[in-house]
């Protein structure tokens, strides 16, 4: 699956998002970074299955985003 990656405060965060795990299952796509009293990480970057990296750029703490896989 993809790898996410958020740098906050000069740390690296990273997730693995994974797909399927069985016949027929589905699992949520959904990851979350806990920033705590952060109001704003510096980069996110995701790096999908074929290995192109998508850079999203700067994002504001508590909200939700959609990323797609640029084609």
């Amino acid at each position: 699956g993809a790898k996410v990656t958020l740098k906050v405060n000069g740390r690296i965060l990273r997730r693995d998002v994974k797909g399927t795990q069985s016949f027929g299952g589905s699992n949520t796509h959904a990851i979350h970074f806990g920033l705590g009293a952060i109001d704003q990480a510096e980069k996110l970057t995701v790096q999908w299955p074929d290995g192109q990296v998508q850079v999203v750029g700067t994002v504001d703490a508590d909200q939700f985003i959609d990323v797609y896989k640029e084609l």
